[in-house]
């Protein structure tokens, strides 16, 4: 139940950074940070696009921060790291930390690291309702995927950093109730994020 709630709730946290980043500037009209990288594997392709970062806590219990990029006109991708807590969240300062399912096994006794989950999601020529995701949070433990986010300047301006992991488009079948592996790629990339003022 738990591994489902977690999908849900990281799904929503993509949607909502997707229709957040269609706003061009931040916070005081400056423009959006930028990002690239490479994707090899199902996909192959070099991607750029705007990038931001903020946290949030829409409860008591849940606080996230996330890094979201995404390109536009059409849209082709969007990407986000993301890590949760029950436990207020500060800005993560330099250093290299895991991408993997991101939420830890058991918040209610022990947050643990900070560890970020990722998700690609492919679009294909802004058809959204035929976008493929790709993630480290589901299946995880049947197929190990991952990698790590080093941020290399943290400030409340800007954060600044390199990424490379593996994602798994993976999901539960619902006859067999088996995790079953439909596609991998690999992203390897860096970005210069400045901090969005969330809009709720």
């Amino acid at each position: 139940m738990m591994k489902i709630y977690t999908r849900l709730l990281i799904v929503s946290l993509v949607v909502i950074g997707l229709s957040c980043s269609d706003d061009s500037t931040g916070p005081g009209g400056d423009s959006p940070g930028q990002l690239t990288m490479k994707v090899t594997g199902d996909i192959v392709a070099e991607k750029s696009g705007q990038v931001d970062f903020w946290g949030m806590s829409p409860s008591e219990q849940l606080h996230y921060w996330e890094i979201a990029s995404n390109d536009l006109s059409p849209q082709t991708f969007s990407l986000a790291f993301v890590h949760m807590s029950p436990e207020p969240i500060t800005r993560p300062g330099t250093g290299t930390y895991a991408i993997t399912a991101g939420v830890p096994a058991k918040p209610w006794e022990d947050p643990g690291p900070v560890e970020f989950s990722a998700t690609y999601t492919h679009i294909e020529n802004g058809n959204f309702a035929g976008a493929v995701e790709y993630g480290t949070f589901m299946c995880n433990d049947k197929f190990p995927s991952g990698g790590s986010l080093t941020i290399t300047s943290s400030s409340a301006e800007v954060v600044k950093g390199t990424f490379q992991f593996t994602a798994h488009h993976a999901d539960v079948n619902p006859e067999t109730m088996e995790c079953e592996l439909y596609g991998t790629i690999q992203v390897e990339g860096s970005f210069e994020a400045p901090e969005r003022v969330p809009l709720f």
